[in-house]
């Protein structure tokens, strides 16, 4: 009996957890046009996640350098950094390598995180941003597809590739502040 209660546990608090993800992709998150610090945000996130990729035994290098701010919710763009590095970190073998490479152009702010893991199916490269579409045993499927849905109300870009070298590369594109942009919402 206790056992049985302790999965009906699990179980509820994991259909919550699809729930408030599902609800918090279905919501219009257009923001007016806030602006982020992203090399503060990356900071703060690589600062959560350095137990777990110690754990993992993953290092994670980053050009660290200043960037300027960005159009963007700094608690939105935290969870799109917190959601590469994760994805990244659970993939990985012992002892991977996540690296984080910035550049600025005159109106955008690029952002690349590519890991050494075992890259993404090609199958599954148009997919990966597509609502419960998942390939761990473990997740709702939401987390990339709420990174993209972030990306896009902020005039940004996201895109993912096998790295040459071996693993995956999402690419990320900020509008850089002082720019301005129009979020085209599209239905569906």
């Amino acid at each position: 009996y206790a056992e049985f209660t302790q999965i009906l546990v699990r179980e509820v608090d994991r259909l919550n957890k699809v729930l408030e993800d599902f609800l918090h992709f279905a919501r219009s998150d257009v923001q007016e046009q806030n602006v982020f610090e992203p090399d503060q945000v990356l900071r703060d996130v690589l600062q959560l996640t350095r137990l777990q990729a110690k754990e993992k035994r993953v290092s994670i290098e980053w050009d660290e350098q200043k960037l300027p701010s960005a159009v963007g919710d700094s608690s939105q763009f935290k969870q799109v950094f917190l959601n590469l590095i994760l994805n990244a970190v659970q993939v990985l073998p012992d002892n991977g390598k996540i690296r984080v490479n910035s550049r600025v152009e005159e109106e955008k702010i690029q952002m690349t995180f590519i890991d050494n893991g075992p890259g993404i199916p090609e199958a599954d490269l148009d997919k990966i941003f597509n609502p419960f579409f998942t390939t761990k045993d473990e997740g709702t499927g939401l987390g990339l597809a709420i990174t993209h849905r972030i990306v896009l109300n902020h005039c940004g870009q996201i895109k993912v590739e096998n790295h040459p070298e071996g693993g995956a590369q999402f690419t990320l594109t900020l509008q850089r502040a002082g720019h301005h942009c129009v979020v085209e919402v599209k239905d569906g």
